[in-house]
């Protein structure tokens, strides 16, 4: 399959240089970048499993926040921002 896009010279220019980097053509790289991306899951399948753990738990969204305060002030208080 071929697809022609038309991308901004500066765009153009990133990707020449990227490719020539890893010591390939455009077109390869490219297609490298599209495989890549394509075979990562979505955003909403990498959270469906959390959906339903909460959802059989009976928690809320309420809940959740709570839990994720609770924890992060936990972290805080362990190990306070500015001492990062």
């Amino acid at each position: 399959m071929t697809i022609t896009i038309d991308l901004p010279k500066r765009i153009e220019a990133e990707l020449k240089k990227k490719a020539k980097e890893r010591g390939q053509d455009v077109d390869t790289f490219v297609k490298g970048l599209v495989e890549k991306d394509l075979s990562l899951p979505s955003w909403e399948e990498l959270v469906k499993p959390i959906h339903e753990q909460t959802k059989k738990l009976g928690l809320t969204e309420s809940d959740i926040e709570e839990l994720i305060d609770e924890e992060l002030a936990e972290v805080r208080r362990i190990k306070p921002l500015w001492s990062r």
